[in-house]
């Protein structure tokens, strides 16, 4: 029986005290294929690298283990692309430095590629230390869930979510649809999860854990470092760089245009406390963002609750941003009452 190989792809950016536990992690594979681990030193200012060079030093198994040395820090895109290019293996896998995965990880995830090669394989996730994951984590497919497309654009985030790590990524899928991490921008996550949901034909879902995830201060997740203008800047980057994506691929379709508009107002709703915020993010996304009126009738499907939403599109430049504040602010704050109404009635508060 032919058993996939694994190419596991981990950047390393001063992640000390976690490293040793993400690298034993790989080395407890009982995944009888090939496996090879490349690192990625990203030229952190600690001893992460000493420590993974120390343990690949001491290990005496199957896995190959390779260590590839940064020019200097460019970020977890870089470093990710960097393996890629050194991956020899049938399938990637992305592990972060301060992770760990299951001891079956791999034996898991590479068992349905005996029916058929998958462009994508996602495992479920648990939180180290005992917390429970964000929603946005947890995968909501039902264990053995098989996806094609467009469907796999239909799940992509409300079921499956976009990070690039615990997903078996076809290597072939992924040369042949010339994906790589977009450099220098936040949220790199985002953008990749959606160009492969975009290009993927084929996803399987398994839920059993596969994967560990370590949620700590100081991560160079943005949230630990961004302001609400920088935050603004990087969905900015995004949305264009999805929308050139779908056009430049000629993948337009109505599940794209879906997602695209609910990003596009998810964007937005991270500005609902400062009007003038709200304001420069409209005004700068509605230039790349704004369908054509053909666009509009065949993506939203002559639904009056689409065409409400994405009204503001018909209105002028200077009008639009105020109605669409309105309407989404109006949204917002009856979203929020009902949630503490929820709340004080679950807790009898």
């Amino acid at each position: 029986m032919h058993k996939p190989s694994v190419s596991v792809i981990v950047p390393v950016y001063n992640v000390e005290p976690y490293v040793a536990a993400c690298v034993r992690s790989v080395m407890r594979q009982t995944y009888e294929g090939k496996i090879e681990c490349i690192f990625v030193d990203d030229c952190g200012t600690d001893n992460s690298i000493e420590v993974v060079k120390k343990l690949i030093a001491e290990y005496s198994g199957p896995i190959a283990f390779k260590i590839i040395h940064a020019t200097h820090n460019q970020g977890p895109s870089v470093a990710r692309n960097i393996g890629m290019d050194a991956a020899t293996c049938e399938y990637l896998y992305f592990l972060d430095g301060d992770d760990e995965i299951t001891d079956d990880c791999f034996e898991t995830l590479t068992a349905p590629l005996v029916e058929e090669l998958y462009d994508i394989v996602v495992g479920d996730i648990k939180v180290i230390d005992g917390e429970k994951p964000s929603g946005w984590m947890r995968l909501k497919l039902e264990d053995g869930t098989i996806l094609r497309s467009p469907d796999i654009m239909k799940n992509y985030r409300q079921r499956w979510n976009m990070t690039a790590t615990n997903k078996l990524y076809r290597s072939q899928f992924v040369h042949e649809g010339k994906l790589n991490f977009k450099e220098g921008i936040h949220f790199e996550d985002e953008l990749w999860g959606f160009q492969t949901a975009c290009v993927a034909k084929s996803l399987f879902a398994s839920k059993r854990v596969t994967y560990s995830i370590r949620v700590r201060e100081g991560s160079r997740s943005v949230t630990s470092y961004c302001n609400k203008n920088s935050v603004s800047r990087a969905y900015i980057i995004i949305l264009i760089e999805m929308f050139s994506f779908v056009k430049n691929r000629m993948l337009f379709n109505y599940e794209t245009y879906q997602f695209l508009q609910f990003f596009f107002y998810e964007a937005l709703s991270k500005f609902m406390n400062s009007f003038l915020l709200y304001e420069k993010t409209y005004k700068e996304l509605r230039q790349y963002v704004k369908p054509s009126i053909k666009l509009l009738l065949l993506g939203n499907r002559f639904r009056l609750k689409s065409y409400l939403r994405d009204f503001h599109y018909y209105l002028p430049g200077f009008i639009a941003p105020y109605w669409q504040y309105m309407f989404i602010y109006c949204r917002w704050r009856v979203i929020s009452k009902l949630r503490r109404r929820v709340y004080k009635r679950h807790y009898n508060i």
